[in-house]
């Protein structure tokens, strides 16, 4: 299940245009939470009181945007779209239904120089896969890192076997059945044009990778890999995936 939530991000200041710091994650997570706590204060606690791991994905997408330096200049009307993505039906029914809600809050303070107005809340239509490979790109920073916290990234078609072993990780601990688990096993990651970036979206730098990749392992693993997502910090703007095309075995 994917949605989009199209946003309309304004200025508190008449005739001036709408600005935004690069590290914009913050702002973004507050009106997330502020529709949840809203329309399901239990599964909002749940997510947001401790550190849970997150079977979903988000990215922000800012068309017509400049892109200067650590500043976002954004362009009129609607100038940005939260995607959200989760394989659980029953948990991007929730999420559906904050977002909704948010639509009635006008003019809400979105940081301390833009209001926000959430728009209507669109289906974006997911493929199903049935190749056992698939070319993925990168919608938000895919972050991997090791068990002891270092994060890692990969540039090119060039990767070490710490990162594919770390990735393979990351799958597995989103994994709730053996069976499912089991299938990461012969999970295979190559990188085809990736880019180191760094984010900073909560006072942390956070090396990532942005870019397209191959994976190789079962349609069932893959396809829940699309929907939800791959790496860390899903619930924090990284780790959404676009399908680029199924790869046949004459490619």
């Amino acid at each position: 299940m994917r949605i989009g939530v199209p946003l309309s991000l304004y200025s508190k200041t008449e005739n001036m245009p709408a600005k935004l710091n690069i590290s914009y994650q913050a702002s973004m997570l507050s009106l997330i939470k502020f529709g949840l706590s809203n329309t399901n204060p239990e599964l909002f606690k749940y997510l947001y009181a401790e550190n849970r791991i997150k079977d979903f994905a988000i990215s922000v997408f800012f068309p017509h945007a400049q892109f200067q330096g650590k500043t976002i200049v954004l362009g009129e009307k609607q100038n940005a779209i939260i995607y959200f993505s989760t394989n659980d039906m029953k948990l991007g029914l929730n999420f559906f239904n904050a977002f909704q809600w948010l639509c009635s809050c006008k003019d809400r303070p979105f940081n301390s120089t833009l209001n926000v107005n959430v728009g209507r809340v669109f289906d974006v239509p997911v493929p199903t896969i049935t190749s056992e490979r698939v070319i993925f790109k990168t919608m938000s920073p895919l972050v991997i890192r090791r068990q002891d916290g270092y994060f890692l990234s990969c540039v090119g078609n060039r990767v070490t076997e710490e990162y594919r072993t770390a990735l393979k990780e990351s799958v597995r601990v989103h994994q709730t059945s053996k069976a499912m688990q089991g299938l990461v096993d012969t999970l295979e990651f190559t990188p085809l044009n990736m880019k180191k970036t760094v984010m900073n979206p909560f006072g942390q730098y956070v090396e990532a990778s942005v870019g397209t990749f191959e994976l190789k392992g079962s349609p069932l693993l893959l396809n829940d890999i699309l929907n939800s997502g791959l790496g860390g910090k899903r619930g924090s703007f990284a780790g959404m995936l676009g399908l680029v095309k199924e790869v046949e075995d004459d490619d």
